[in-house]
């Protein structure tokens, strides 16, 4: 795992393809959980590296007071 993320409180769990994964948890408080698969946000379908068009498509989002949520 890398130093930044350590740092921010991250967690990096790498799975095979053919698996599935049942996660609980009891929070003392609040947060959100990103989901990657591959380098694609699970829930946005947005690419992990921000490029020119997925800035492109937030602005257009904020602007349109749309949200954007990229989490769970």
């Amino acid at each position: 795992m890398s130093p930044d993320m350590l740092a921010k409180g991250g967690l990096f769990m790498p799975m095979h393809q053919r698996e599935a994964m049942w996660i609980k948890f009891t929070p003392e408080k609040k947060y959100a959980i990103k989901i990657y698969v591959g380098a694609a946000n699970a829930v946005s379908g947005e690419p992990a590296v921000e490029n020119a068009a997925t800035a492109l498509r937030k602005r257009q989002k904020l602007a349109q007071k749309q949200p954007i949520q990229d989490y769970v």
